[in-house]
């Protein structure tokens, strides 16, 4: 997986990362950007990010969500594969596989949108003008609204009223996002077009909601390439744990010559959970498990 060499660096991680990310693209046949401008791993976990991982969660509905006639069958039978735990990612936007394709609205207020039809087709529920707007975490979804989207429609992915209601009737899942102690906040926005011009340009700023409470962006924001700032750092920290793992085996096997890594691999949620190094000592190869895996 990497050669050998008489030392181990922060680079040498970062490429065992990201080549992780590669084989993971090509193996399960994701359509990724191969320019290496922005780094596979970055891509990967906003590949991930854009999913639901199947598990039984809670559905909870808002106040101000409802569902047309039309679309009730389609938005029950999702509902009820959320509740049990099964894969509901067919309903998710087309472009939830694309490894390269930001989802602002996920990005910066938290919520995923999911199709309401109840045929499935190329992989994906049939595609309805009427969408469900959800945040979902590790054990609830909770609708906020039902919006139409598409032509003439484009202004959805901006709207603050998602906000609004998570704010009045769910402020928990948002806790993290909202600024407490400070005054004078600047830029801070509300109007919808200045929200999407701030974005379009991967600016990111505060909004201010209609009783004058303060929110930045549900996951720090977006770096100007366009990714959630997030990722970057979580990339830096399990390359660092790499190194710093590596160079610790080094250190205590002082007869060690080289070292490379012949397994790595994460959960689902881009967490690791296995590391194995190979030892050289000029003479054989000894295999090592890291059991404490970097963190």
């Amino acid at each position: 997986m990497h050669k050998k060499s008489m030392k181990f660096t922060y680079d040498d991680a970062l490429l065992i990362v990201n080549n992780w990310a590669k084989d993971k693209f090509i193996k399960e046949n994701i359509d990724y950007d191969e320019s290496e401008e922005v780094p596979y791993f970055i891509q990967y976990l906003n590949y991930r990010s854009k999913l639901v991982i199947a598990k039984p969660r809670n559905v909870v509905l808002s106040k101000q969500f409802s569902i047309s006639p039309e679309n009730k069958k389609g938005f029950d039978r999702l509902k009820e594969k959320l509740i049990n735990g099964e894969d509901v990612n067919a309903y998710l936007s087309k472009s939830s596989i694309i490894a390269n394709s930001v989802d602002g609205m996920l990005d910066y207020f938290g919520i995923k949108h999911f199709h309401l039809g109840e045929i499935v087709k190329n992989d994906f529920i049939k595609r309805t003008g009427e969408i469900a707007l959800g945040l979902v975490t590790d054990s609830e979804v909770f609708f906020v609204v039902s919006k139409q989207h598409g032509k003439g429609y484009g202004y959805i992915w901006y709207e603050t009223d998602v906000l609004e209601v998570i704010h009045k009737e769910k402020p928990d899942l948002i806790k993290h996002c909202k600024v407490e102690n400070m005054i004078d906040i600047s830029l801070t926005i509300s109007d919808t077009k200045d929200i999407k011009s701030l974005r379009d340009l991967n600016i990111n700023s505060a909004i201010t909601l209609d009783d004058g409470s303060i929110y930045m962006p549900f996951n720090l924001g977006q770096s100007l390439a366009g990714f959630r700032i997030s990722y970057t750092m979580k990339m830096q920290a399990i390359a660092k744990s790499i190194f710093d793992s590596a160079n610790e085996l080094l250190k205590n096997h002082k007869n060690s010559g080289s070292i490379e890594v012949t397994k790595f691999d994460l959960t689902e949620e881009g967490k690791p959970k296995f590391l194995e190094f190979k030892l050289w000592d000029g003479n054989k190869y000894e295999l090592v498990p890291f059991s404490g895996s970097p963190t």
